[in-house]
């Protein structure tokens, strides 16, 4: 796809002195612009790189499950630190429903002894494919490990289904009458006159 031209008009008459100031001290800013419309133009997406923020939460996450605090607890040992989260923020946070402002993220990182810089640092994608690969062992291992468990469940199931048909046959038994002769199934009681 080839680049669209692009003609840069000034106006007539400045809309801001401010804009006309910041070209005067800071001329690449018109360039960076350009360049920003052009890659807009060809489709790249010029909003922040969600990775850092997915891989923050998940970091935190790990490390705040590593460290045994709750989520409770990590929302009160923030408001320590001047940051007011309620335990569904924490929540959401590690779900990436909820974003993190850079004052969050410090104090999040410290209480749960985290290194931000550490925490935020995305992976290439030949990381990210490898990390990938090991989470996907790791869910087969756990899947065959619930489908042994789940064998195991299902024959002590039933066995005990069978202990309990026992048990109900002899308290059955148990409760009849014993050394009492059963009546013939055509025999009827008398009745009495009145």
């Amino acid at each position: 796809m080839g680049r669209s031209q692009y003609v840069l008009r000034m106006p007539q008459e400045p809309t801001s002195s401010t804009i006309s100031d910041r070209l005067k001290h800071d001329p690449g800013a018109i360039q960076r612009a350009v360049q920003a419309r052009i890659l807009q133009d060809e489709g790249w997406s010029l909003v922040p790189d969600a990775r850092a923020e997915d891989r923050f939460a998940r970091e935190f996450a790990r490390l705040r499950r590593d460290k045994g605090l709750s989520q409770a607890a990590v929302a009160d040992l923030a408001r320590d630190y001047g940051i007011h989260l309620d335990p569904t923020a924490v929540t959401r946070i590690e779900g990436r429903n909820r974003g993190v402002s850079l004052g969050e993220a410090v104090v999040l990182a410290s209480v749960v002894g985290g290194n931000l810089a550490e925490m935020t640092k995305t992976e290439s994608p030949v990381e990210e494919l490898q990390r990938l690969k090991v989470e996907l062992i790791n869910v087969k291992e756990l899947q065959v490990t619930l489908a042994a468990q789940a064998k195991d469940l299902r024959l002590k199931i039933g066995k005990l289904t069978k202990v309990v048909s026992l048990a109900r046959r002899d308290v059955e038994e148990s409760s009849r009458p014993k050394n009492v002769t059963p009546l013939p199934k055509d025999h009827r009681p008398s009745r009495r006159p009145r």
